[in-house]
């Protein structure tokens, strides 16, 4: 058996936002310490990178629309 996969979608990610993204980032590095496989996709191109996390930069997810996010995230969802 592999390891526990995990996948964070986040509109916004460290150094932006504030203390859910904090502690959001924070979470992420411990999971990917202690042997998970994590993968996050996020709305921000400038994020901070974490060793041992994959991390994929998507665009739609950068809004300020919530109805718009919530669009966008289902449409990803979509996506094959």
């Amino acid at each position: 058996m592999g390891k526990p996969r995990i996948l964070i979608v986040h509109e916004l990610w460290w150094p932006r936002g504030r203390g859910g993204v904090t502690a959001t980032h924070l979470v992420t590095e411990i999971l990917a310490k202690h042997g998970f496989e994590v993968r996050v996709v996020t709305g921000v191109g400038d994020y901070e990178a974490i060793g041992g996390v994959d991390f994929i930069y998507e665009p739609r997810l950068r809004t300020g629309n919530k109805l718009r996010l919530w669009l966008n995230t289902y449409m990803l969802s979509r996506e094959g």
